[in-house]
């Protein structure tokens, strides 16, 4: 009986008909896939992106491929390819488990086969030549099961645009709910199936995968990447092509080396780099420390090219995180620079990467909000700073929280203080109403929703009077050491300001006293050219950035502060830990040596603990962070923080470790105390005014109020009808698009996912330790389909311009357009069955603020 059970679950992936009974203690995923005599028949022989997707459909159905009826499999054998592998992954995320193969799957592809346009079918189909992101592959191994995932959409890396994707897929290990592997489930029999794994590959749908390699993000989220091989590329060669790191003997070191090429980038350049057009230049070093650590130069002109191909604002960018060849960190600008031109330093060059003269872009210099966290609060409370003034920056976010359901001028200024939701602001400005607009009223819930449970979980304060900024060296030596630079202009201001004053500077994660460093801000001419970067010093005995708990400049952002509330009675001196030289092996590391560190940091990974355990002390303490345990404590993050480069875990001595915990933390399982310091009140307060009601943040709905002067914005009657046609068809491609990522995500509301701010993932994200991350792959995804909408629009609008229209009349067209979109989704008498709005708004936000403006001069001129 145990051997037919056995023989039952192989056929749904959770064990392999090979496992021996007396020891199931992991899987041989490295033997061959086989599949039944009918299932090899009936899907084997389709191309492997199909029978992935099928696979992927079966999951998602919580059915048995073998159950795929023959009408089904013809209609999507008959399909185009690239077509079908559409059709099959949004029908795996939007599938009903409960519905019934044999009948439901066929009805279901041949309708998204039919009712697909020619040019949303193009549109569409432009997911595979999209030169930034591209869906991938995904696997979990759990403990009993390798369960094949729907694909993602990620931005690109310089793997991915090397070899077809198919032949790549990321792997992740999980527990059967799908969250990261925790303690309790890391047993010898659970460390030996990944270990079995990653030297030994596994099956998925026919082709056989092996370890390639992982980015420093991956390992903390216990995933890898592995490739198909065949005769063309093997994982050796690939990792060839991707650099020399035959010189490494640090295992940890190699694995963050090779992780360099996963890195998610944009290509920043219209060409490759020439030698005359990339030089290096020397790093500046003094009393041991490279104050230069991370950062080189780029001319105007070469800054200019980026922001023109990546559409970034060209007044504002003065740094890039790039990857380059071998080369990582930041490229500030140097208007001495002439040409096309960027200089490295011996510090950004990690290894020799011959094969890659790419510009790659992994983001930007930019102005963005900032917020105070538990760690920061604690440490400035420590230092002197009064309990009222958190007190008094919480009650601030609340007051605009209520005020902003009901006033654009106080909406309006919440947006623009938190650096968030430009579409909302535009919508603002423009002069709808928050109070009328029921898209623009979800907006304003989502984020504010958002910001309160951040405020409950995280202690979250936003300080108005400060920012979070990348850094950069001053690159002329006019910077004095306890000097900075700072000039900042928000995304809705004209010109920038340059800050002046003192100035407290720290970064993330912060757990010593004297990571929070007070420094005077000056105005130089020499830096103006500098704006929204925080430039410090090249001269003193020891950087600045070093000084924030071993901070460097290859693209860590600091926070600072110029609000003279939040400055310290005290100071202390920066703390300056040496770490245990790393794990070396005195010889070239192999691809085993990495595998192997892979599994002992999932054992040993304990940053998460330390820091929750200097927290708890903390709060506990009558000396707060000044207390001996977590002075030591913080010694012990700042090892586990390079435990990933070093190789050396840290552990968390018995006598650090915590019985109770503050109530704030929420350790259900654990035993906890009220908590009598600043954070226990701001959390005690926020709970209170949730539970009983009395904060008006879930604002009441209101109904799709249609506006006429929007939706019937009509200059030509002849095409009207036409328009609305193909208003309705966009709208419908696009709600599907839109319910596909609800769906794939676990998102339940529309606003949630048009935001990024969501409060509750349900499915299997709803187990995710990084949810924040989760978060960002929902707005790459939104953005993507924000893209495709913005493209049909455009693509729809010229369908309806004569080739002798001049700029006015085509921009009337576009209006005309917009106001189809508003129609077929507002409009009482035009069916909306999902409820959803985000269509017009999304596609043509800046037309429909144009109809406003319009109807405004009319206003004006009677």
């Amino acid at each position: 009986t145990f051997r037919r059970i056995l023989d039952l679950l192989s056929h749904y992936n959770l064990t392999e008909d090979h496992a021996p009974i007396h020891n199931p203690g992991y899987i041989d995923d490295s033997m061959p896939w086989r599949p039944n005599p009918a299932y090899d028949a009936r899907i084997f022989t389709f191309p492997f992106p199909l029978r992935y997707q099928l696979e992927t459909l079966a999951t998602s159905a919580r059915i048995n491929p073998e159950d795929f009826n023959a009408d089904f499999l013809t209609a999507v054998r008959d399909c185009d390819e690239a077509k079908a592998v559409m059709i099959l992954r949004r029908m795996a995320e939007n599938v009903d488990p409960k519905c019934d193969a044999a009948e439901d799957m066929a009805s279901l592809f041949v309708s998204w086969r039919d009712n697909m346009s020619t040019v949303l079918e193009r549109i569409i189909h432009g997911d595979d030549r999209d030169e930034e992101t591209c869906y991938v592959q995904r696997v979990a191994a759990t403990p009993l099961r390798i369960a094949v995932l729907p694909q993602e959409l990620e931005t690109k890396n310089r793997v991915l645009r090397l070899i077809p994707r198919d032949r790549l897929l990321r792997l992740q290990f999980t527990d059967e709910n799908m969250s990261l592997l925790g303690y309790q489930s890391l047993t010898e029999d659970i460390i030996a199936r990944v270990r079995h794994i990653l030297n030994n590959g596994i099956s998925v749908c026919g082709r056989k995968f092996v370890f390639l390699a992982f980015s420093s993000s991956q390992l903390k989220e216990h995933a890898c990447w592995m490739v198909a091989e065949d005769n063309n590329m093997t994982a050796n060669a690939l990792r060839r092509q991707m650099g020399d790191f035959s010189s490494i003997s640090i295992p940890g070191k190699m694995a963050a080396r090779m992780g360099q090429c996963f890195s998610t980038t944009n290509i920043g350049s219209s060409r490759e780099l020439s030698p005359h057009e990339w030089q290096h230049i020397a790093d500046v070093e003094r009393n041991g420390y490279v104050f230069s650590d991370g950062v080189g130069t780029i001319s105007t002109n070469m800054l200019a090219e980026v922001a023109e191909r990546l559409g970034y604002n060209k007044q504002t960018l003065s740094a890039i995180q790039v990857r380059v060849g071998g080369v990582k960190g930041v490229l500030c600008h140097d208007p001495t620079l002439q040409g096309r031109l960027i200089c490295t330093r011996p510090s950004q060059e990690k290894f020799i990467a011959p094969n890659s003269r790419d510009l790659e872009i992994c983001s930007r210099a930019q102005f963005l909000p900032c917020f105070l966290n538990r760690q920061i609060i604690s440490l400035l409370s420590t230092l002197g700073v009064q309990d009222k003034v958190f007190e008094n920056l919480q009650d601030n976010m609340l007051r605009a929280f209520r005020g902003a359901s009901r006033d654009n001028g106080i909406a309006l200024k919440m947006l623009r203080e938190s650096g968030s939701l430009e579409i909302a602001q535009q919508m603002i400005e423009a002069g709808i109403n928050v109070d009328r607009e029921p898209f623009l009223r979800m907006l304003l819930k989502a984020l504010k929703s958002q910001r309160l449970q951040d405020l409950q979980l995280k202690t979250r304060l936003l300080v108005p009077d400060g920012c979070l900024l990348m850094g950069v060296m001053d690159e002329t030596g006019t910077l004095e050491y306890g000097e900075c630079f700072l000039q900042i202009q928000r995304w809705h201001e004209s010109n920038p300001t340059i800050v002046s004053g003192k100035v407290i500077v720290g970064k993330n994660p912060c757990l010593h006293p004297g990571d929070i460093l007070q420094l005077s801000a000056i105005d130089t001419p020499a830096l103006r050219h500098l704006v929204n970067v925080v430039v410090f010093p090249q001269k003193g005995r020891r950087p600045h950035p070093n000084e924030t708990g071993g901070g460097d400049l290859d693209g860590d952002m600091y926070s600072i502060i110029w609000d003279k509330s939040l400055f310290p009675a005290e100071s202390f001196p920066p703390v300056d830990y040496e770490g245990p030289p790393p794990k070396d092996l005195d010889r070239p590391v192999t691809i085993r040596d990495v595998t192997m560190f892979f599994c002992d940091f999932i054992q040993n990974d304990n940053l998460g603990p330390i820091a929750n355990a200097h927290l708890a002390i903390a709060d506990r303490s009558e000396q707060g962070a000044f207390d001996q345990r977590c002075i030591e404590l913080a010694r012990l993050h700042s090892m586990a923080v390079d435990f990933p480069k070093t190789g050396i875990p840290a552990t968390l001595p018995g006598n650090l470790r915590v019985g109770a915990y503050p109530d704030f933390m929420e350790k259900k399982d654990k035993t906890s105390y009220e908590s009598h310091k600043v954070i226990g009140k701001l959390f005690r307060d926020i709970k209170d005014l949730t539970r009983h009601g009395s904060l008006q943040l879930i604002d009441s709905p209101i109904e799709a109020a249609y506006d006429s002067m929007l939706g019937e914005f009509i200059y030509d009657d002849t095409t009207s009808d036409a328009m609305l046609l193909d208003a309705y068809r966009g709208r419908e491609i696009y709600n599907q698009e839109l319910i596909s990522i609800m769906n794939q995500f676990g998102v339940e509301l529309e606003g949630e996912v048009i935001t990024g701010f969501i409060l509750k993932f349900y499915r299997r994200y709803s187990k995710a330790k990084k949810k924040f991350d989760v978060m960002e792959r929902v707005k790459m995804s939104v953005k993507a389909l924000e893209k495709k909408a913005r493209q049909y629009f455009e693509e729809t609008a010229a369908g309806y311009m004569a080739d002798d229209m001049d700029e006015i009349d085509q921009q009337v067209v576009r209006m005309e357009l917009a106001s189809s979109f508003y129609y077929v989704t507002y409009h009482p008498n035009v069916s909306n069955e999902l409820g959803l709005l985000s269509f017009p708004w999304i596609s043509a936000v800046d037309h429909l603020c144009s109809i406003y403006d319009f109807h405004k001069g009319d206003a004006a001129e009677k």
